[in-house]
């Protein structure tokens, strides 16, 4: 497969370059093709374990946020939607 795109040269003029494309993999698109369900993406959602959800509560306005999240093992954005959810802020 052969494209073409116009390309502005320094001067204003235009030029035409001639650029080899990739051939497609069949395979591949078969494949795709063949998949049923729709690709799933993004990070999975974390549940509060009760010791968490323990600690969560006893430490957050004491302590710096992002020393308690690092302390539960998620991030602070994490930390923060727990806090709110528990708290029904």
């Amino acid at each position: 497969m052969e494209g073409a795109y116009s390309e502005s040269d320094f001067c204003g003029g235009e030029s035409r370059t001639d650029v080899d494309m990739p051939e497609i993999n069949e395979e591949l698109v078969k494949e795709l093709y063949a998949q049923k369900d729709k690709v799933k993406g993004g990070a999975k959602e974390f549940k509060p374990t009760e010791r968490q959800k323990q600690i969560l509560l006893d430490l957050w306005n004491k302590c710096d946020h992002r020393k308690v999240a690092k302390a539960l093992g998620v991030s602070t954005n994490v930390a923060l939607r727990w806090y709110r959810e528990l708290t029904n802020v």
